[in-house]
């Protein structure tokens, strides 16, 4: 039963650190203070749609991937519409 009880205490501490990390890898942006006033009027029928983007910037790779390329690029793009 030790055995058992040490090997769920192991595993949810490795879980805790993973999410840890990993939630830490997570920036976001005011995308309205960036865009700034000059744009179209904002709709307000409940629905919205939200610009996901994620960028890879090479760092931690070694040198494996992407030789030569400097600064962070866009990887991922979506739009998620959220419905009223």
């Amino acid at each position: 039963t030790y055995t058992a009880l040490g090997a769920v205490l192991v595993g949810a501490g490795g879980a805790a650190y993973a999410w840890s990390h990993l939630n830490g890898n997570l920036k976001g942006t005011d995308i309205n203070a960036v865009l700034g006033k000059n744009r179209p009027g904002a709709r307000h029928d409940g629905a919205m749609n939200i610009l996901l983007l994620g960028s890879d910037s090479r760092a931690g790779t070694h040198g494996q991937y992407g030789r030569g390329v400097t600064g962070a690029r866009s990887d991922t793009a979506m739009v998620l519409h959220v419905d009223k």
